[in-house]
């Protein structure tokens, strides 16, 4: 309750809970970002994401919190850095 008696109500955006997926990599890449391979616990998809980017990174298209592929790659980190997740 707010000071003038009326309610206030905060709406968070849908996201999963973190119990829904089970950390199977976390890697450091050259240029200093963070990688992670995280596997959906209800589905066992694959979800290959960059958690953090590096203070130097020269490439554009990392961006913290950016799903990189969902699926099984070739090898832990076999990306295409021009390809977006669908």
């Amino acid at each position: 309750m707010t000071s003038n008696g009326t309610s206030q109500t905060t709406t968070t955006p849908n996201r999963p809970d973190a119990g829904a997926f089970r950390l199977e990599v976390l890697d450091l890449l050259p240029c200093g970002c963070v990688v992670a391979m995280q596997r959906l616990a209800a589905t066992g998809v694959r979800v290959l994401s960059l958690e953090a980017k590096g203070p130097h990174c020269p490439h554009l298209l990392h961006r913290a919190d950016r799903i990189i592929r969902l699926g099984t790659p070739a090898g832990p980190f076999d990306y295409d850095e021009d390809v977006e997740a669908a």
